[in-house]
């Protein structure tokens, strides 16, 4: 993936993180995992593995995001300061 590509992926990801529609999702989403986790019976062990492996799948999907955010971000900090270096220092000052 080139680097423009990583950014656009961060941007758009950024996007989506802050909306309140998926921010409101995540969050219910993650309720009903967990709730389903805490009102389970004790012999119903494969339904709470079932909730955990939900969860988790939701918030590795949230830290994917968040990653690609952080690339994002880190490239263009990185293309900003090679700018800076890039620029001819102004003689008269």
């Amino acid at each position: 993936m080139t680097e423009n590509e990583i950014v656009e992926l961060g941007v758009r990801a950024q996007l989506l993180l802050t909306s309140e529609t998926f921010r409101k999702v995540v969050s219910h989403l993650g309720d009903q995992y967990a709730n389903l986790i805490l009102t389970s019976a004790p012999n119903e062990g494969d339904k709470r593995e079932d909730g955990y492996h939900q969860h988790r799948a939701l918030n590795d999907i949230v830290t994917q995001l968040n990653l690609y955010v952080g690339q994002k971000d880190q490239i263009l900090e990185q293309r900003k300061m090679a700018e800076q270096e890039e620029e001819p220092l102004d003689e008269d000052a």
